[in-house]
């Protein structure tokens, strides 16, 4: 009721506060002391809806689950608080409201946490802020709150005027200066900016934008000139429909179409992926890689791909050389084709051709028979020469053994410091006794001594074998 005599009203000095303080709490002296929505003490954390209240006076601890039960010591005022490391307070930030980081530390950013107080001071030894109920429990509305700091938050947009929802509607918006947007910004009428406007979030415009100014995204990311309307795309362009262009074509960086389909490299080199249709000559002055094989008139011209083999269906004029080095195909129907074969026999297998022969000649098939015409021998000589006793080489079939060459006499050959060749023409073959020898048998070069060669400690001779020799088909 109201007074109607003097009244005899206590005082306190607005500095020094007693809180009952939280359970399980654990408060140091000297730290930044806050009060929670009960109105019990804690020390500071980053959290919303927090009032700081001052710096701990004392060391208290409650060990028990259960609030206000002890007491802490808080003083208000003025006090230096550590500075934030990722979010440091500068000079430029005096007067402003600053924010818990922890129960010793400020920043500057807001986002989840609450008021520390107003900065008042910084050095290098951290930032002087007014630290008091008064300063932390009345001050501005928080931009991370999104209004949650007012009782309701519908009725403060209302009485703003933007509306009822999370994204508020304006109509015609006149300002000369800068406009910055956190969120999506939604224009339906006309918009007058005199300076910048800054959309953090998603602009949307269902009306035409004039910017005779020009565009420009992330500096040079996407720029479109004023007055030319030169457009520059750093990036990827997308088209999904055609386009058509009436002057030149400049794709420094290549061109491709589907990715693979059309490829145009930056050096030049153009990969089709379909079928390239020339309507006209085509030149080609450097090398023709044709990977799928080549078809002149569907088949008067061929060459497979994968095995090279030509097919030509008019007349092949040679006026060089020709070397067949798999063996020549007559045009007839003929039963027998010429052929060339070429082994190395390395050291260890020269060394060993008594136990293993060396294959010169694969098996040719079921019903076929090689029929060697001409064996020619060259001894790479290494470091030291291959010795050898009484142990000459013969060429055989591999499974019955039938010989086709004579004896090659090893003495004068294999045990040379030179390189050395030794050549036998084969003018008959012994008879085969029985209709399946030689039969789809490989040709084998075999050592028919009593000892296998030995010496070249070096172990660096080779020798080359060459078989010139008639595919027969039985």
């Amino acid at each position: 009721m109201a007074l109607s005599a003097d009244r005899d009203t206590p005082e306190r000095d607005g500095v020094n506060y007693e809180y009952p303080i939280v359970a399980s709490a654990e408060c140091f002296a000297g730290g930044l002391m806050v009060l929670d929505a009960s109105g019990n003490c804690k020390p500071a954390t980053a959290a919303a809806s927090l009032i700081a209240v001052g710096r701990c006076e004392e060391y208290v601890i409650e060990t028990t689950a259960v609030a206000a039960t002890k007491n802490v010591k808080v003083k208000a005022g003025v006090f230096r608080w550590a500075n934030s490391s990722s979010n440091p307070l500068t000079k430029a930030n005096i007067g402003d409201t600053v924010y818990i980081e922890d129960d010793e530390t400020v920043t500057s950013d807001a986002t989840g946490t609450s008021a520390a107080g107003v900065m008042e001071d910084i050095d290098s030894y951290g930032v002087w802020v007014r630290t008091e109920p008064a300063s932390t429990a009345a001050t501005a509305l928080l931009a991370a709150n999104n209004l949650s700091d007012v009782a309701s938050a519908a009725t403060a947009r209302t009485n703003l005027g933007v509306g009822t929802a999370d994204s508020p509607t304006f109509a015609d918006v006149t300002t000369t200066d800068d406009v910055t947007v956190g969120d999506d910004l939604a224009v339906t009428g006309l918009a007058t900016v005199g300076e910048t406007l800054g959309v953090t979030g998603i602009t949307t415009l269902a009306a035409l934008l004039n910017a005779d100014g020009g565009i420009a995204v992330d500096t040079n990311a996407f720029t479109v000139a004023d007055t030319t309307g030169n457009t520059a795309i750093a990036g990827t362009l997308d088209v999904t429909g055609a386009t058509s262009l009436t002057g030149l074509l400049n794709a420094d960086g290549g061109i491709a179409v589907d990715t693979n389909k059309f490829t145009v490299s930056a050096a030049g080199a153009v990969a089709v992926a379909s079928t390239l249709s020339v309507a006209g000559a085509a030149t080609v002055s450097g090398l023709l890689s044709a990977d799928g094989g080549v078809a002149c008139d569907t088949d008067k011209f061929t060459v497979a791909n994968g095995t090279g083999n030509t097919a030509i269906a008019g007349t092949l004029a040679v006026t060089g050389a020709c070397t067949g080095e798999s063996g020549f195909t007559p045009a007839a129907s003929g039963t027998a084709v010429l052929k060339t074969a070429k082994v190395t026999l390395s050291n260890a297998e020269i060394k060993g051709i008594r136990a293993s022969p060396k294959e010169l000649v694969a098996a040719p098939g079921a019903g076929k028979l090689v029929v060697p015409s001409l064996v020619v021998l060259s001894l790479n000589a290494g470091s030291e020469v291959l010795t050898e006793s009484a142990d000459n080489m013969v060429v055989e079939y591999s499974n019955s053994g039938v010989d086709i060459t004579g004896a090659i006499e090893a003495t004068g050959f294999i045990d040379q410091a030179a390189d050395t060749t030794a050549a036998y023409i084969i003018s008959s073959i012994a008879a085969l006794a029985e209709a399946t020898e030689g039969v789809n048998e490989s040709v084998v070069l075999f050592n028919t001594g009593d000892g296998e060669y030995a010496g070249n400690a070096s172990n660096d001779a080779t020798m080359d074998v060459v078989v010139v020799y008639w595919e027969v088909t039985l």
